[in-house]
C-alpha cells in the first residue's frame, strides 16, 4: 500500500473544507431566497397581511435574516409599483430599461424581462426579449403582469379551453 504525500493530503483537506463552506453559504442563501419568494407570491396573489400582524413569522429561523422586516420591506416596494410607460429609443436594450426604470424592484430580473415581453408583444419581434423595436411605447410590468409571467394556466383551465375549441363537442342541428 502506497502512502499519500503531504501535499496530496493537504489538497484533499482544502477541497473538503471549501465544499463545507460552500454548502453552508448556499443553504443560507436559499433560505433567504425562499422567504423573499414566499412574500412576493403572497403579495402577487393578494394575500397581503397587515403591518401590525405577527403572522408573517416563518416557521424556520434563519441566521442573520429578520423574516418579518425583510418581508415587510419587500411588500412595501412591490406595492409602490404603478403602471408606467417607457418610450423605447434606438439603442435601448431591455436589460438597460430594467436597470434604469425598475432597478429597485425586488422581483428577479429574468421574471421582469418575461413580464415585460408578455405585456408588450407589439414591441418585440417573435416575443424575443433581445429583439426590441425602437420608437415603441412599452408598459412596465404591474402586479398582474408579473403574476402572469410567474404562474401559468392550470391544467383545468387548459382543459376548459380545449373543450370549447373541439368541433366534436359542438351541438349540431339537422
Amino acid at each position: 500500500m502506497k502512502s499519500l504525500s503531504y501535499s496530496t493530503i493537504k489538497g484533499l483537506v482544502f477541497v473538503v473544507l471549501m465544499s463545507l463552506i460552500v454548502t453552508i453559504a448556499l443553504s443560507e442563501r436559499t433560505s433567504a431566497d425562499a422567504v423573499i419568494a414566499e412574500a412576493a407570491l403572497e403579495h402577487l396573489i393578494g394575500r397581503d397581511r397587515a403591518n401590525d400582524c405577527d403572522c408573517l413569522e416563518s416557521n424556520t429561523k434563519l441566521k442573520g435574516v429578520e423574516n418579518k422586516n425583510l418581508q415587510m420591506s419587500l411588500l412595501k416596494r412591490l406595492g409602490n409599483t404603478k403602471a408606467n410607460y417607457y418610450d423605447v429609443r434606438s439603442g435601448d436594450t431591455l436589460d438597460s430599461i430594467i436597470q434604469g426604470q425598475l432597478d429597485n424592484s425586488p422581483v428577479h430580473k429574468d421574471i421582469l424581462r418575461q413580464a415585460i415581453v408578455l405585456a408588450n408583444p407589439h414591441a418585440f419581434r417573435r416575443n424575443n426579449p433581445h429583439w426590441l423595436y425602437a420608437n415603441r411605447q412599452i408598459k412596465l410590468p404591474e402586479e398582474a403582469d408579473i403574476h402572469r409571467a410567474v404562474f401559468k394556466r392550470s391544467a383545468l383551465q387548459n382543459e376548459v379551453v380545449n373543450r370549447a375549441t373541439k368541433k366534436s363537442d359542438w351541438v349540431r342541428y339537422p
